[in-house]
């Protein structure tokens, strides 16, 4: 059937964004592809690490525009459409108020963007009408749209379809497309709570939200299967309570503003 495609274009961004570029990065006449390697190395050799340097060598913009259109076609090839629309995230998100705990998203290096960064952006906006959200993420406009078409009365002609390599997004129900893994997929709203609450316990290491100690994807699942929403929710308090003690509802609360993509838009 004919898809209707929500793209996460930061996404896109990045990924054909560094996939134009090389890095290298320099320490003694040793050359690495990637820091981690070169870090090692100082780290082995009793190093500072502050000496290495880095070289950048992009390929042309052209290239990197090339890439950016050569993935939404197969995008649109993968999941049938004709039609779509693409988001990226503008400024002003809440969730940076609402990391009270551990900054969110404080792990982040916010120099790390590809040399063609804003002419990707320039161009996904220019040539393929992409929205830019603000206030929020791209992410949650995503939730939105899908969300407000799973709970329609009138189905659309073309269902939804959430187009992101990030995981995350499970958490709406609804069709999925992972153009990375080339994985197309169904999620129920049972399935998208589920994977919400799993969340709640495990936190999000990439995005600095610090869940319970101890308890990744295995342990969640067992404390939650076969529970109902309830239930898990029990389970999620009474876990946060042992962890957090006193603080513990604020800590519960400030990682399930952080961790829920939004299903309807906030409130103005």
């Amino acid at each position: 059937p004919l898809m209707y495609t929500l793209i996460d274009g930061d996404v896109l961004v990045y990924s054909c964004g560094f996939a134009s570029q090389t890095n290298e990065y320099k320490v003694n006449n040793e050359t690495y592809q990637y820091k981690k390697d070169a870090n090692a190395y100082c780290v082995a050799h009793g190093i500072d690490k502050s000496l290495i340097t880095k070289k950048i060598t992009p390929s042309l913009v052209s290239h990197a525009l090339q890439n950016v259109k050569q993935s939404l076609l197969e995008i649109a090839e993968a999941c049938d459409s004709h039609e779509g629309q693409i988001y990226l995230t503008g400024k002003g998100n809440y969730r940076h108020k609402a990391g009270v705990s551990h900054p969110y998203k404080g792990n982040r290096d916010p120099e790390h963007k590809p040399v063609h960064y804003q002419a990707i952006i320039d161009y996904l906006i220019e040539h393929w009408d992409a929205e830019v959200v603000d206030g929020m993420e791209a992410d949650d406009a995503m939730g939105i749209a899908q969300w407000s078409d799973f709970n329609a009365d009138e189905k659309r002609e073309a269902p939804t379809i959430i187009c992101t390599i990030d995981k995350d997004l499970d958490m709406i129900p609804g069709w999925h497309y992972n153009f990375r893994k080339q994985e197309k997929y169904h999620t129920t709203l049972e399935e998208s709570d589920f994977f919400f609450h799993k969340q709640m316990l495990t936190g999000d290491r990439v995005d600095n939200i610090i869940g319970i100690k101890g308890i990744g994807d295995k342990t969640a699942n067992k404390l939650l299967k076969g529970k109902t929403t309830n239930e898990r929710w029990g389970v999620i308090d009474s876990k946060y309570k042992s962890e957090f003690g006193d603080n513990w509802e604020a800590r519960r609360d400030e990682n399930n503003e952080l961790l829920w993509i939004l299903r309807e838009p906030l409130d103005e």
